[in-house]
């Protein structure tokens, strides 16, 4: 799977090798915690350095522009797909990218002159990528005949900020310290406490590998929140399928969970036996901001479901499901609206200001519920910048 440098320079500048060659690096690895994710983002930046206007993506990356013109790539899930031979459904696919622009390593836009055009346009932000790997004690090598010689540095004498977008060789470095460890894998011990709370037959070790998959869960998922992952073990055990009363008596076990397209299946919900006539949704909250929020939303779809996630939602037997969005929450992402459901049964949610779509992402999986009343086949939701 690794791959040498002078191997993948044979590469054209305007196609990928016709031996598609797929590179694991160590420093992604440590960054995302993914080894698929890191396929991603290496696949990224190696389109990023072939990119026509390089130049001037150099340049606006020397600047730190905050509305960048230059290094956009032209990308489709389903290239991505076939590029890093990963093997994953473009539902996964997604995710993986909106992991990276969660992180603000990658961005992404819809075509500009185009709004109806669904393949969305990424770029891979230099300075950001090399300030983290910098802090998790991987230095940027130096490369012999860089295009960016002159570009200057933004850490501590680091190499140029366009270095990182070459391909170069790997030196192990430590990627923690002992306080972060032990405090990750106090996390992962709390995660897994909760979890066998509610699924008390799933006992397991937690070996090194086991670990690494949990922590990487928790953080993608869940942007480390406990809380958060103790409302899903909740979903999970209310779900009659997952708990054994299926014509096979099978249940649930966190490894088969930690396999993100089994995940993924789970919180969408293709396994809850609901009876969804009997879902009870709580009585809106008496705050006079929550309705003026209500009221200030333009688009009738989107105001019906901001209504559902202002009230909460509960099953039969008393058990809190969902809970109510904060009026903080419901203030920043008001300002959004339904674009469409479309035939791959994703819910597409668009906005002109991507700190509403950055939002409605981090809420993921506190929303995604309020959509199932009408899409209750659909997958999940994507979102879209749309420009003014």
């Amino acid at each position: 799977m690794m791959q040498s440098t002078s191997a993948l320079e044979q590469g054209s500048f305007n196609s990928p090798p016709k031996n598609r060659l797929v590179v694991l690096r160590r420093e992604f690895m440590d960054l995302t915690k993914d080894p698929l994710i890191a396929i991603v983002l290496n696949q990224l930046v190696y389109w990023s350095r072939r990119v026509q206007d390089y130049s001037s993506y150099l340049q606006e990356e020397k600047e730190s522009k905050t509305n960048p013109q230059f290094g956009w790539i032209y990308k489709a899930s389903d290239e991505l797909i076939e590029e890093t031979l990963i093997g994953v459904d473009r539902a996964t696919m997604c995710r993986y990218l909106n992991f990276l622009i969660e992180n603000e390593w990658i961005l992404r836009r819809s075509n500009p002159h185009n709004p109806w055009d669904k393949i969305p346009q990424y770029r891979v932000n230099l300075r950001k990528l090399e300030t983290d790997l910098f802090e998790l004690g991987h230095p940027v090598p130096s490369e012999q005949n860089s295009t960016s010689q002159n570009a200057t540095s933004t850490l501590q004498n680091a190499q140029s900020t366009s270095q990182i977008a070459t391909s170069y060789t790997y030196t192990e470095t430590t990627i923690k310290d002992d306080k972060q460890k032990e405090e990750a894998r106090a996390r992962i011990v709390k995660m897994r406490e909760v979890w066998q709370s509610h699924m008390p037959y799933d006992q397991f070790e937690l070996t090194e590998s086991r670990l690494q998959q949990m922590e990487a869960l928790l953080k993608r998922e869940f942007r480390d929140d406990l809380e958060e992952w103790g409302r899903f073990c909740i979903r999970v055990k209310e779900c009659p399928f997952l708990m054994g009363q299926g014509s096979r008596g099978w249940r649930i076990r966190l490894d088969w969970l930690l396999n993100l397209d089994n995940f993924q299946k789970v919180q969408d919900g293709h396994y809850e036996e609901y009876d969804r006539p009997m879902m009870v949704f709580i009585d809106p909250p008496q705050h006079p901001k929550v309705t003026e929020i209500l009221d200030s939303i333009k688009d009738p779809k989107w105001k019906e479901w901001c209504t559902k996630m202002a009230e909460g939602l509960k099953l039969p037997s008393g058990q809190m499901i969902e809970k109510r969005l904060s009026v903080n929450d419901l203030e920043v992402i008001k300002d959004a609206w339904f674009i469409e459901y479309d035939d791959d049964f994703l819910v597409w949610i668009g906005s002109h200001d991507q700190r509403v779509l950055n939002k409605i992402e981090d809420l993921r999986v506190k929303i995604n519920w309020a959509f199932k009343a009408d899409y209750f086949e659909g997958r999940s939701f994507r979102t879209r910048l749309i420009e003014k």
